[in-house]
């Protein structure tokens, strides 16, 4: 019991007891006020017996919580050690059988090529850029901390596009990840990974505001290039940890326009088919025509291995073609919390949100309701049949 309460208690008794010896003499015809104070006493006694009582009871309470909590940490890290000697055991298994090394240096190599890749790009990059020298200067993995969003109001897209050169030259790009929860009970099912660019002065372009420009740029396969390593990193972090989840990697089209990275990136999704269920490439709704048409060979390679697909920026919820989702092989398609609010609000009866669940229930399509920022958004989407959601309610987007 807190000492409140304690306090509270005592006080009610302790009332009782003075009122009781004060009021009987008057209440009941020839009591003396002597035996008035000794009933009195008896109840202040009595209330303090049932005080220590309860105390008492509080205490025990607290105590076989405590003993309880102290079992289970035991059991658990019981459970750690036991994990433990077994991953000991696996890997002087592994240390003692040559094929199984062998496969580990082939996985440790594939990815250095990928790597190899990537840095051979940003070299060629930055080989017309100044300051090719001061870049090499800089500490490794030195990162300035974001600022705030940059304004683009009055830049011009060569401005734009200047800022996302620059960028790419000076290793100015920063990989966050955001929590995709499932709902109500907000439990991380996935996490959304994006590059942010910082510029020069530690602001930063979101990807809806360089997306267009970095692909006109030509550096849009660099960018991705340097989110899917990074994104195939921390997968096999979580793989290593056995934890339930997968990550989004929102690419552009000119990545699957880049033939040499997509031949080196499906052989090594193919020779790490552990990675393959936590991957989920990221695509928005404006690039649907070009995945259905001359991207689709690059689509079904990587969709065929079982890398599956999310569609960003979905507006209009009724117009969603299920057959073209299954032809692009998307399985998540993702809407804003506003607009779909505001799909369901209409004048005109607004949108039948559980039709539209059924219908991508049959396509196996997953719908997930982005930038829910609040708690008041949350509560009306906690009306409608909605299973996942992101936004900033969730967690703020994180270095990754």
């Amino acid at each position: 019991m807190s000492m409140l309460r304690h306090a509270v208690f005592a006080l009610t008794y302790g009332a009782l007891a003075v009122a009781v010896g004060l009021t009987l003499p008057y209440s009941v015809p020839g009591m003396e006020r002597w035996t008035a104070i000794g009933i009195g006493a008896l109840v202040l006694i009595f209330g303090a017996v049932i005080h220590e009582v309860v105390a008492r009871h509080y205490r025990e309470r607290a105590l076989a919580r405590r003993l309880e909590e102290m079992a289970e940490s035991r059991e658990r890290l019981q459970h750690e050690l036991m994990s433990a000697r077994e991953e000991l055991r696996a890997i002087h298994g592994k240390l003692a059988a040559a094929p199984a090394a062998d496969a580990t240096l082939d996985q440790v190599s594939a990815e250095v090529r990928m790597l190899q890749g990537l840095v051979n790009r940003l070299t060629a990059e930055r080989g017309g850029a100044d300051g090719g020298d001061e870049v090499s200067a800089r500490p490794a993995g030195h990162r300035a901390p974001p600022r705030a969003i940059l304004s683009t109001d009055r830049l011009s897209r060569d401005d734009l596009i200047a800022v996302v050169r620059d960028a790419v030259q000076h290793d100015r790009i920063d990989m966050v990840y955001q929590p995709i929860v499932g709902l109500p009970h907000r439990k991380p099912r996935f996490y959304a990974c994006f590059a942010r660019i910082r510029t020069a002065d530690g602001a930063f372009l979101l990807p809806s505001q360089y997306r267009a420009v970095a692909e006109q740029a030509g550096v849009s396969a660099i960018i991705d290039n340097l989110l899917l390593f990074r994104c195939i990193q921390m997968i096999r972090a979580t793989v290593r940890r056995h934890e339930p989840v997968g990550f989004f990697a929102a690419i552009a089209n000119e990545t699957l326009r880049d033939t040499a990275f997509m031949e080196q990136f499906v052989a090594f999704m193919a020779n790490n088919q552990e990675l393959l269920p936590h991957l989920v490439l990221e695509h928005h709704i404006d690039d649907l025509p070009e995945l259905v048409g001359p991207l689709k060979p690059a689509v079904e390679r990587l969709g065929q291995l079982g890398v599956r697909y999310s569609l960003d920026g979905v507006g209009n919820l009724a117009g969603v073609n299920l057959d073209l989702l299954n032809r692009c092989r998307i399985r998540f398609v993702k809407v804003e919390a506003r607009s779909l609010l505001a799909q369901v609000r209409a004048a005109d009866g607004g949108l039948d949100l559980g039709r539209v669940r059924e219908m991508l229930d049959r396509g196996a399509v997953d719908l997930i309701v982005t930038r829910i920022d609040n708690e008041a958004t949350l509560l009306e989407l906690l009306d409608l049949p909605v299973h996942l959601g992101q936004g900033l309610l969730f967690g703020e987007p994180k270095p990754g």
